[in-house]
């Protein structure tokens, strides 16, 4: 959904908390949901939130959600969520198996999860770990809005479908052209993909597109396309729930798989920069950061639940 429709359905929701609503307010509430279909489907999702957060005190977050400022909304309830870790085991448990933004979109996944769907031109969606994406489809074009985490898109052909198929996220806009490709949000931008045919990647402060073709990837900037490079050849392998690697720094190989679990796992700096090369389960990371210890000499080290290290074995 559109991000001002989010932050007006939030704005309604803490008016409407503060206490007995003028007749007024309820009228003009009741005008802006019967508005837009949009409106009521921000309102629905939001509720179906805030009915989970209710029993933790949810008031403070949102109303830290109404002070941030507008384009930083859902990036400050993450940060709200994860703030609140240390006061509440329930919400301490929400974060972990789904951030904050996969409740709020269309299309969402919890940690560890990976799902796929049918768009409505017959078009395949996959969604990896941790993942967002809003739908936008309308008379003029196929837009998906990627707002976290990563996706597998193939697009439907079709004689009598003329409208651009099109992932929207932050840094700019991927246009199909014919394809297969994986689009990932990251920290610093936005990485493509491409398995199949091209994609025409335009950033989002630029009017110009740049072609990224078959088995290359490149990372999109709002101001501009970094060059292309070679892609790996197994980089949607996540849709089948492995991850594989070749001559990859250990740390590298240890975040891939710990976005697809709860809490903490990392290396330590001694063995950071070893390297691994084999294929190993997304679906049993238990399984898999074992057998990185065994093969490596390397133990692991554990706090608690939610939090793993590998560590050399001395």
């Amino acid at each position: 959904m559109a991000a001002q429709v989010l932050d007006a359905a939030i704005a309604w929701q803490l008016e409407l908390d503060a206490g007995a609503a003028p007749a007024a307010v309820r009228a003009a509430f009741s005008a802006w949901l019967e508005a837009d279909p949009e409106h009521r489907r921000a309102w629905r999702q939001l509720c179906a939130l805030d009915g989970g957060l209710r029993p933790l005190q949810a008031p403070p977050l949102r109303a830290a959600l109404l002070r941030a400022p507008r384009n930083r909304r859902r990036r400050t309830a993450a940060a709200v969520l994860a703030g609140v870790l240390l006061t509440g085991a329930g919400l301490a448990t929400l974060e972990l198996q789904m951030p904050l933004a996969a409740r709020l979109a269309d299309h969402g996944t919890a940690t560890g999860e990976r799902r796929q769907f049918a768009l409505p031109d017959g078009s395949r969606l996959y969604l990896n770990t941790r993942s967002a994406v809003d739908l936008a489809f309308d008379a003029e074009r196929r837009a998906l809005h990627l707002t976290a985490g990563e996706i597998l898109v193939e697009t439907a052909h079709t004689a009598a479908e003329t409208r651009p198929f099109v992932v929207l996220t932050a840094d700019g806009a991927l246009r199909a052209l014919g394809t297969r490709f994986v689009v990932r949000k990251l920290e610093h931008g936005t990485l493509l993909t491409v398995v199949h045919s091209a994609v025409a990647a335009r950033p989002a402060r630029r009017t110009d597109e740049q072609r990224i073709g078959d088995g290359e990837r490149a990372l999109v900037h709002a101001d501009g396309v970094d060059p292309a490079a070679p892609a790996p050849a197994d980089a949607d392998a996540w849709r089948d729930g492995m991850l594989v690697v070749e001559d990859a720094p250990l740390a590298e190989v240890v975040a891939e798989l710990g976005r697809h679990r709860p809490g903490h796992v990392g290396v330590d700096a001694a063995v950071a920069n070893l390297r691994v090369t084999g294929t190993f389960s997304l679906d049993d990371t238990e399984l898999a950061l074992q057998a990185l210890a065994d093969g490596l000499g390397l133990r692991l080290l554990r706090r608690g639940p939610w939090w793993l290290t590998l560590a050399p074995a001395a």
